[in-house]
């Protein structure tokens, strides 16, 4: 199925007025198809005026690259502009990476902006990658190239308009957990639980647990995964943090060689962004993990 695209994010911060103009600017920086499309729209437009913009992610122009039609909201809600990050390449490259949160209000985030994920750990296509929507990423491929206050970074692909936990479920491959939040009646009070975060097992680790068709108990168990009031994307999983889930239990993380987990289920696919938080996909259905090591408890997280 494809994946509805998004135009692109745009970072920002309260900056100094432009002198320069930043649609010359990107079109420059070879990424002039995106330059005219934010000047097609007033609303856009007027944000990228405003002096706030500091950071720029610009889809650059190649003829392979389509983006689908999107409406005029829809186009607005794409350009995603953040308002607390520094935007240099060095500090998403930082490991394991780095939440960028956005001035992207229409999220469902209890009453925080919506944030996307750089990825430093697997950047052989480019200087990093960024995790939005349905789990899509894209490359950076040219990045630190200045304008009158602040920088643009060319990417290889438009960003993702990130869904519903249950939609995401469906395209992203975990069906399963999908179909077992509907026998559940979870669907909709879990697409609308703000400020979430879910440990998805794959539909091969609820094979391997016996967990492929709904019981009696499967509310309980789905309630295992779901961590409310929190938005733990992967920076924010340290080792030994500890996140009550719905069921009241702590979710013990731990980093090994690299390697994030959490009780003792490994994250397979991480900073699956979603319209009300983000999901990690996760390859066992067994999560808790008994310990009488004190551990740190959950820090704010959004």
């Amino acid at each position: 199925m494809q994946r509805p695209l998004t135009l692109i994010l745009l970072l920002a911060l309260p900056w100094a007025a432009m002198s320069q103009d930043i649609f010359q600017a990107i079109a420059d920086a070879g990424a002039s198809q995106f330059a005219q499309l934010i000047q097609s729209d007033p609303e856009t437009k007027a944000v990228y005026t405003s002096g706030r913009v500091r950071t720029v992610f610009a889809p650059a122009d190649v003829p392979s690259l389509r983006r689908r039609s999107l409406s005029l909201e829809e186009q607005r809600k794409a350009i995603l502009h953040a308002s607390d990050d520094e935007g240099d390449i060095c500090s998403y490259r930082t490991l394991p990476g780095k939440k960028v949160r956005t001035l992207d209000s229409s999220a469902n985030l209890a009453g925080h902006a919506q944030s996307v994920v750089t990825d430093a750990r697997q950047n052989t296509a480019g200087l990093f990658k960024v995790a939005s929507g349905l789990g899509a990423t894209v490359n950076a491929i040219r990045g630190d190239i200045p304008f009158t206050g602040g920088l643009i970074h060319i990417v290889d692909n438009y960003f993702t308009i990130p869904q519903l936990l249950s939609s995401t479920c469906q395209i992203t491959g975990q069906t399963t957990f999908a179909s077992l939040l509907s026998s559940a009646n979870l669907t909709n009070s879990l697409d609308n639980a703000p400020l979430t975060t879910f440990f998805v097992p794959s539909n091969a680790a609820l094979a391997a647990a016996g967990l492929s068709a709904p019981g009696p108990e499967t509310a309980a168990i789905l309630a295992e995964h779901v961590v409310p009031n929190a938005a733990a994307y992967l920076p924010d999983l340290q080792d030994g943090l500890a996140l009550p889930n719905q069921n009241g239990n702590a979710l013990t993380i731990s980093v090994k060689a690299g390697e994030y987990f959490v009780g003792n289920a490994k994250i397979v696919q991480a900073n699956q962004i979603l319209a009300n938080g983000v999901a990690h996909v996760i390859d066992k259905a067994s999560l808790l993990k008994p310990t009488n090591e004190p551990r740190k408890m959950r820090r704010d997280l959004c």
